[in-house]
């Protein structure tokens, strides 16, 4: 039997064995063949364009990323505004979010 992380691919790049960019590609394919469109390499967030709808933006669920932190739960951009957010507010850090964008296909 598959574990999860075996059926839908790692959550964190930076965990792949070996990390190359072979496995780095083949983790995003896995990924989003499941329309995890979302995956962490380390602090930065990487996002596939599913070029379809999904359901997966919600007021419930950006308030449960805001109320914990990264890693908690899986990969979204919510995880990645709430730790903005919670950085902005508690510690009075100005915070900078880059968003950028490149063509790879992966179907």
């Amino acid at each position: 039997m598959l574990s999860l992380e075996q059926e839908t691919g790692a959550w964190d790049s930076v965990l792949l064995e070996p990390f190359s960019e072979d496995t780095f590609i083949s983790n995003l394919q896995q990924r989003f063949k499941r329309d995890h469109i979302y995956t962490y390499i380390g602090n930065v967030l990487v996002s596939i364009n599913p070029y379809k709808k999904l359901a997966l933006y919600s007021a419930d669920l950006a308030e449960t990323y805001v109320k914990r932190g990264p890693f908690q739960l899986p990969p979204h951009i919510y995880a990645i505004a709430g730790t903005a957010y919670r950085w902005l507010n508690d510690r009075n850090e100005d915070q900078c979010i880059l968003v950028t964008g490149m063509l790879i296909k992966l179907y």
